[in-house]
Parts: structure tokens; sequence; C-alpha cells
């Protein structure tokens, strides 16, 4: 065995909650641009088949891409 003390486990990105439904992005890689967090923009990638539960749904991009169905619910 080991004398190095144990990390704990950490789940890097919160769980998705009803309010902030996982969606599935199914068009071209793009960049989105969100607004800012602690005065930095933030520009994230969309990957074509990867899920997302953080983007903010009231974001005007992501209305467009869900009534375009671009980003599409993730059933369970």
């Amino acid at each position: 065995m080991s004398d190095k003390p144990l990390k704990p486990a950490t789940d890097p990105k919160p769980a998705a909650t009803a309010a902030d439904p996982q969606l599935r992005y199914l068009g071209p890689v793009s960049t989105l641009d969100l607004p800012a967090k602690d005065g930095k923009p933030v520009s994230r990638s969309l990957v074509t088949g990867k899920a997302y539960s953080d983007l903010p749904a009231d974001h005007q991009t992501v209305k467009n891409l869900i009534e375009r169905k671009l980003l599409v619910p993730v059933k369970a």
C-alpha cells in the first residue's frame, strides 16, 4: 500500500436538473460565445454528438439551435 493520502472523488460537472436539461448537439463542430463569467468572455466548442447540461436556455443562440433541432433533449 502507498503512504499517499487518498483524494476525495469529485465530479467535475454538476448533474443536470429538471431546470437544466441535457441537450445533445447534432450540428457541425462550431463555437458558441456565452455571457462573461468573472469578467472574462466564455467561448465553448460544440461537438457533434456530445451532450451538454450547462448551456443557458435563455441564450438567443441556444434557443435558435433548439428551434432548428440542432440541440435536442437527451432521452433517459
